[in-house]
């Protein structure tokens, strides 16, 4: 894993659609 200090900035739409569906599966009872 690298620092995730420029790495976060440079997110694809594709890694913030699989965070948020992650996010929203985890959360969502």
């Amino acid at each position: 894993m690298q620092s995730t200090t420029t790495n976060s900035i440079r997110w694809t739409t594709a890694d913030l659609t699989i965070f948020d569906g992650d996010r929203a599966n985890r959360y969502e009872i």
